[in-house]
C-alpha cells in the first residue's frame, strides 16, 4: 500500500491544537507516553505533557511480553505534568499500535490505520 504523501494529523478541535503523542524516557528509567503540549525542540525548556501514562511491560498469556499503560501520576487536577529538561533522556514517536492503545485508553479514541 502506498502512502501518497498523506500525513495523519490528530487535532484537538475543542482546544484548537495539534495532538503530539510522544514517548519520553526519563533519566530515572521510566517510560511515559502522552500528549506533549509544550514540546518544541528547545532542550533548555521544560516540557508539559498532558494525560501521561507509564508504559509497563507485563507477561502475556502466551509467555511473551506485552505492554500495559497506567496513569503516570493518578489524581492530577488538570491532567498535566511539567517535566524538567534535565529529567529527559529521549523523546520519540510511538509505534502505531502503541499510539492507538494510548488513544483508546487515555486520549481521543482515534485508532490509527
Amino acid at each position: 500500500m502506498e502512502n501518497f504523501g498523506i500525513v495523519l494529523l490528530e487535532l484537538d478541535v475543542k482546544n484548537r491544537k495539534e495532538i503530539m503523542i510522544k514517548i519520553v524516557k526519563l533519566v530515572s528509567g521510566d517510560l511515559i507516553i502522552g500528549n506533549l503540549i509544550d514540546g518544541d525542540n528547545d532542550w533548555s525548556s521544560p516540557k508539559i505533557m498532558e494525560n501521561p501514562a507509564t508504559i509497563v511491560y507485563q507477561p502475556a498469556p502466551d509467555g511473551k511480553l506485552s505492554v500495559g499503560l497506567f496513569p503516570f501520576i493518578p489524581f492530577l487536577e488538570d491532567g498535566k505534568v511539567t517535566i524538567p529538561d534535565s529529567a529527559i533522556m529521549i523523546i520519540a514517536n510511538p509505534a502505531k499500535e502503541l499510539h492507538s492503545t494510548y488513544n483508546t485508553q487515555f486520549g481521543s479514541n482515534l485508532v490509527l490505520p
